[in-house]
């Protein structure tokens, strides 16, 4: 396993002494910009990670695991803003868990089996603080930001030189064969829903809903796209998305790691706005939504507007969350393994850690069709 670069080489290759490295990463205020960078600079050649746990890195590691997870969209309106934060009670079974609380879930149940601490971070404001995260861990697991990880890619690229990473997720950094990739089978399930949509509903006119700056919604486009042409079906339009800069919660992304390509259409306000000019006499057969949260709430908007679903348009979603089986109607989603998922993230970096394999491993999980009545079915799982 490579030595991870220290305070010391970081230092000499600035050309500054030890204290100033740690100002620049601990307070950067007291440092000036032209020092700042240049020690910046020289710990993303060096791929240097300051060490929140020096003593335990000491001994080889710190017996921790971290967890990046970006703000993917826990602190999101997804439907109305009463039933996202309600008075009193449970949290509503709508809007969680959610695909990332699931994940995580597995990710803590391996690395509580195997020993492992966790720690948590989420909405980096800069790449420094995803370095400061992978100081702290021995390895790294991340899910894709709203942005593709476009804000912090080149930290990622430099700090996955010392520290092993997992992405849920193919896209968002080069593909370096440096990184681990966990992810569910985005083709072999979109397909598995157009083949049910066509062969079984008679489907034949699809509308897309997802923004394609995603890498899963892209993949699963793409293969819906793939899906429709191979059965001689015109493809869907172009995908049905808000703005890119699109409101979130208390605030409006315009930051590098949440401005570019959000994912958008995922609340309410994205969903009204974006069905708006669909007249109800001219609607698709299906609505084809890139996840389970947009389905949710694009079910939501078609019933205030007093379209029935499924006897007045099918909706189907992506991903399998809880929600998607209390919901009425019942959600045809597919099914993502969010638990294993998790669990083999966290098998890997544990692997990695004790014994680092100096090249990247790609696992993608199986998907499962589930069937529910927002097409029309009965709620069961397909084989």
């Amino acid at each position: 396993m490579a030595r991870r670069p220290t305070v010391y080489d970081v230092a000499k290759l600035a050309g500054v002494s030890t204290a100033t490295v740690s100002f620049a990463f601990r307070r950067p205020d007291e440092v000036r910009d032209s020092t700042r960078e240049a020690v910046l600079q020289a710990a993303r050649e060096l791929g240097y990670v300051p060490s929140g746990a020096a003593r335990g890195l000491a001994r080889g590691g710190t017996g921790v695991l971290g967890l990046q997870s970006f703000d993917l969209l826990t602190e999101s309106d997804i439907l109305s803003p009463e039933a996202q934060h309600p008075n009193d009670g449970p949290p509503d079974p709508r809007v969680f868990p959610l695909y990332v609380d699931e994940v995580q879930r597995g990710f803590e149940l391996e690395c509580r089996q195997r020993g492992r601490s966790v720690h948590i971070s989420n909405d980096p404001r800069t790449p420094q603080d995803v370095t400061d995260h992978a100081g702290r861990v021995d390895g790294l697991a991340v899910f894709p930001s709203r942005a593709g990880l476009s804000g912090v890619a080149g930290v990622l690229e430099s700090v996955v030189r010392t520290v092993p990473i997992v992405l849920f997720s193919m896209g968002g950094v080069s593909a370096d064969d440096a990184f681990h990739r966990v992810q569910a089978d985005n083709d072999g399930g979109a397909r598995a829903l157009i083949a049910h949509l066509v062969d079984h509903h008679d489907a034949r006119r699809l509308t897309f809903l997802g923004d394609l700056a995603a890498p899963d919604y892209q993949e699963r486009f793409t293969a819906i796209t793939d899906e429709l042409a191979t059965r001689g079906l015109a493809p869907p339009a172009a995908p049905l998305t808000t703005s890119p800069h699109t409101a979130t919660g208390d605030h409006t992304a315009t930051d590098d790691t949440a401005s570019e390509g959000l994912p958008a259409a995922n609340d309410a306000a994205d969903i009204a706005a974006i069905i708006t000019d669909i007249s109800v006499t001219d609607l698709p057969d299906a609505f084809v939504c890139a996840s389970d949260q947009i389905a949710i709430a694009l079910i939501e908007q078609l019933t205030r507007r007093g379209v029935s679903v499924p006897a007045d348009v099918i909706v189907t979603g992506f991903d399998g969350i809880l929600a998607s089986r209390v919901l009425h109607p019942t959600l045809t989603t597919v099914r993502q393994p969010m638990a294993d998922m998790g669990r083999t993230a966290a098998r890997i970096l544990i692997e990695e850690a004790e014994k680092r394999s100096g090249s990247g491993r790609t696992v993608i999980l199986p998907t499962a069709l589930v069937l529910g009545e927002s097409c029309g079915c009965e709620s069961i799982t397909a084989a």
